[in-house]
Formats: structure tokens, C-alpha cells, sequence
């Protein structure tokens, strides 16, 4: 099977090459978009190497990735929605207003042509068939397939260690919460990732989480409203270090990671972080066996796809 990883200097070039006048001047002549969004641009880049391969079948992370997969009239693809927040559209608030509609399209053509819609929760799909009501038995060709994971560098977990969140932060990660609960924690919070410019609203923005230091728990903060609360992506991505989450009782996760995800609520923060340091031992050995390949979701691909 062959995988493609689309890295970050290449959406850099994408987007470079977006604004370049040249090619909005080409694309002018040629009465295409003079300003297509970046993912457009990479999909024209990998779409050659798709075709190129004569596939079966296509699995692409998120409809923007399928995109690339477009070309190929007579090439099947299942496309996994590993976080809500792929759904731009019905996600209005994270869209600009003049892409509105052009990102309802193409999620539409996405939607309409996989034979197979993998997401993250069950609730999803009755979200799907709300945004997109015009696609016919929609409904039919969604599973789900919980997330699996890609092991990272495992981190010293210690009681005493720091609070470490993930950045960069998003509109649905809740800033507002996040720098509220930073004000309260009685330990250093430190990020893992770039910073990004959404650092600025925290009271003292976290430098990144040393190679040398010790962590205690992740932080994953998210919006309650009835989308964003599915969104339990960076919970995994947290646990693939090994790391021991705390998050909010609200946010929907699989099951089989609960035990190692503690739960506050923003009003008894300071109690919930005593109660989860009461329990940490348990906590941190079920972080540690948290492990799922990738291949699950790959089988559940396969099995509904009769591959």
C-alpha cells in the first residue's frame, strides 16, 4: 500500500504559490478561481502521483485530502472525518464568508463520491445528513471507526510534572477556558507544538515542554456545543505520548480510552485536579496501555468495502 504524507513546507509553498501574481493570472486566462484555497493547490500537486498509481481503492484523511482522489473518475475512496472540525461547513464560525460556499461544494462532491464515510462518533452522522441534505443515502455509507494512534516520543510522567496542552490552539479548542484554567493550575503549563498566534490570550504563554522535563497530565479544553463536544481527537493525539488527559466532562471520546482521561468541569477545576492526582498511578499505567494501531481503522475500511 502505498501512503503519501503531505508535510508542512509543502502547504508553505501552496500557499506561496496561491498569491503569486503569475498563476492568479493564469488561472484568470483560463477563467479558473484567481484565488483557490491552499488545499486546492496541493491536491493539484498530488493528484498526478494518485493517478499515477492506478489505485483501487483511495483513504484520505479528511475531505480536503480527498480532494487529490477527485480526478480519478473511476477511483473509489473512503474518507475519514477524524475530527469534526473537518466539517467546515457546518462548522460556519471557522469558515471566512466569501469561502462559504466554495468549501460547501466541495465537501458536497467529497461526501457524494466515497463509498465509505468514517467517523469518529456515531453522532456525527446525523450531523452529516443535516449539513448535507441533499446527498442521497448518506447515512448508508457512514461507520464508525474510533481513532487510532501513531506513537510518539514517550514523555517521564510524574505526579509532580508539568500540564502540558497542544498547540496550536483553535476557536473550537475554547481559548477563553483554556487561559482561565491556566490562572488556576499550581503547576508550569507548557505546549507541545508550535506556538502560533493564538498564544497571545493566555496570561503567560507557554513555552514548548523540554525533552528533560517531567509531565503530569495533558490538557484538552473544547467548546460544549453540540458539534465541537464530539471532537475528541486531541485527546488521542496527547495519549500517543503516554501522557495521562485531563478533559472536559462533556467531550465525547471512545470508551475504551476513559480510563485513562480524567474529567473536570471549569467550576470544580481545582477539585477535579486534586481528584485525578488522588487516582494518578491508575491513570498514568492506562495512558501507557493505550495503544491502537492504525491498522483498526484501516480493517474497518476494508471489511465495510468488502476488500
Amino acid at each position: 500500500m502505498a501512503r503519501r504524507v503531505i508535510p508542512g513546507a509543502e502547504f508553505a509553498a501552496a500557499e506561496k504559490e496561491r498569491f503569486a501574481l503569475r498563476r492568479r493570472l493564469a488561472r484568470r486566462w483560463t477563467g479558473a478561481p484567481a484565488l483557490p484555497q491552499t488545499w486546492e493547490i496541493v491536491a493539484e500537486r498530488v493528484s498526478p502521483w494518485v493517478r499515477g498509481l492506478k489505485p483501487d481503492l483511495v483513504l484520505a484523511r479528511g475531505p480536503r485530502a480527498a480532494l487529490a482522489a477527485l480526478p480519478g473518475d473511476k477511483t473509489r475512496f473512503a474518507v475519514d472525518l477524524e475530527d469534526v472540525a473537518t466539517l467546515r461547513l457546518a462548522l460556519r464560525w471557522y469558515v471566512d464568508g466569501p469561502d462559504l460556499e466554495a468549501t460547501s461544494r466541495r465537501e458536497a462532491a467529497v461526501l457524494e463520491r466515497a463509498a465509505v464515510v468514517a467517523v469518529p462518533h456515531e453522532d456525527v452522522g446525523q450531523l452529516l445528513h443535516e449539513a448535507f441534505p441533499s446527498l442521497a443515502g448518506i447515512a448508508d455509507r457512514v461507520v464508525v471507526v474510533p481513532d487510532g494512534m501513531t506513537r510518539g516520543p514517550q514523555r517521564a510522567v510524574a505526579r509532580d510534572g508539568a500540564v502540558v496542552c497542544l498547540h496550536p490552539v483553535t476557536h473550537g479548542d475554547d481559548p477563553l477556558l483554556l487561559a482561565a484554567l491556566q490562572s488556576r493550575l499550581e503547576r508550569p503549563l507548557r505546549r507541545i507544538g508550535s506556538p502560533g498566534p493564538q498564544v497571545s490570550f493566555l496570561p503567560s504563554p507557554p513555552p514548548e515542554f523540554g525533552a528533560d522535563e517531567a509531565v503530569s497530565f495533558g490538557l484538552v479544553t473544547r467548546l460544549a456545543d453540540r458539534l465541537s463536544r464530539l471532537c475528541g481527537r486531541r485527546v488521542v493525539s496527547l495519549l500517543e505520548y503516554g501522557i495521562p488527559v485531563l478533559a472536559p466532562r462533556w467531550l465525547a471520546i471512545d470508551p475504551a480510552l476513559e480510563p485513562a482521561v480524567a474529567r473536570y468541569e471549569e467550576a470544580s477545576f481545582e477539585a477535579d485536579f486534586a481528584a485525578a492526582l488522588a487516582r494518578f498511578d491508575a491513570l498514568r499505567d492506562a495512558a501507557e496501555a493505550a495503544q491502537r494501531s492504525w491498522n483498526s481503522t484501516l480493517d474497518r475500511f476494508l471489511t465495510r468495502l468488502g476488500a
